[in-house]
């Protein structure tokens, strides 16, 4: 099951106590000298930076609590008294809107596949995972988390993939000036793309909430460097849902989102992300226009079709359609990954 967001970063600290698993920021206390056996003190803590002060002073042993604050697990790695555990699961990309052209007939860049697909070549996701995140993300570039067996089992094709979509940012400048040619548009003296005599303005949705923000600002420059006047619209979740979500794609409302999803469980069978996250039959997003405006290629949709319903009789014929629909989906790029939390 994919949801859309938490986090999950579990510090840990000390004598081997049990750790549990809560909601909400709880600190486990074992007494030096308990007055019974196993006796345990549940105390809370206002801030993460408090707790790990208190794990340092050794007035807690065990601090559960999540955190992604570069600075904090800096102070964490950098003392040798305290211990911490990583959990993946978090991820985050950007969403485009896939409607070629808008009701009102403004043109849409990222309804054309090439040019999505192009955005990979762009974007440099070894720089959102050190820079933005501090360390604390790996890149991504496939709706697979690569601390899942699916990512392990076809690793091969993986990392083809990823050196094949690698930071290019003049390929990702050629093939997209091309493919807006080849649409119809134009640029100007300014260097600015133009449909029809108007600028190609990109409405971008960008989150606020965290780190997200930093990595809207980074896309939004990278789109304004090949040509693109963006858009800039920070929003919270609450509104932000109404507009990339819920509203008819073919409006024009948005063009591009900054969209975080988490697992729920650790995943043997990822089979259905493919139809999920790039197909009409997408249960991740549950009937929404933006899944009804999907139109992937018939043989994408297919694949992913096949592995959504199991339909393959060995692991081979499984791993054949898997490898595919790793492929297909690059080339597709409704959403473009950027990196595991």
């Amino acid at each position: 099951m994919r949801l859309n967001r938490s986090r999950w970063f579990v510090l840990l600290a000390g004598l081997g106590v049990v750790a549990l698993v809560v909601l909400g920021v709880v600190v486990l206390r074992a007494r030096r000298q308990p007055t019974s056996a196993g006796e345990i003190v549940l105390s809370t803590v206002a801030s993460q930076e408090a707790g790990i002060q208190q794990l340092q002073a050794g007035q807690i042993d065990l601090f559960a609590e999540t955190v992604s604050n570069p600075q904090l697990f800096k102070t964490v790695r950098g003392d040798p008294k305290l211990a911490y555990n990583l959990a993946w699961g978090t991820y985050v990309e950007l969403t485009f809107n896939p409607v070629l052209n808008f009701k009102d007939g403004r043109l849409n860049p990222f309804g054309d596949p090439q040019i999505r697909e192009a955005i990979n070549w762009l974007i440099d996701r070894n720089y959102i995972a050190q820079e933005i995140y501090g360390g604390l993300a790996t890149p991504k570039w496939l709706p697979l988390s690569s601390a899942f067996p699916d990512y392990a089992r076809y690793v091969d094709t993986a990392r083809a993939l990823e050196r094949q979509y690698a930071h290019n940012p003049d390929k990702a400048k050629q093939a997209i000036a091309e493919r807006m040619k080849a649409l119809g548009a134009t640029q100007g003296p300014d260097g600015k793309w133009q449909y029809n005599g108007q600028p190609i303005t990109v409405i971008f949705i960008i989150r606020t909430e965290d780190e997200r923000k930093a990595i809207g600002d980074y896309v939004a420059g990278l789109l304004e460097q090949v040509g693109f006047t963006v858009d800039r619209q920070y929003k919270t979740r609450k509104e932000a849902s109404p507009i990339w979500l819920r509203s008819d794609p073919a409006e024009g409302k948005w063009h591009v989102y900054t969209g975080g999803w988490i697992n729920t469980a650790v995943s043997r069978d990822d089979s259905t992300v493919f139809a999920d996250f790039y197909t009409p039959q997408s249960a991740a997003l549950g009937g929404t226009p933006l899944a009804s405006a999907y139109k992937p290629s018939p043989e994408f949709l297919d694949v992913a079709t096949k592995l959504q319903n199991r339909q393959y009789r060995t692991m081979e014929e499984r791993g054949e359609l898997f490898r595919r629909a790793m492929e297909l989906a690059l080339k597709d790029s409704v959403r473009v990954w950027l990196a595991d939390q």
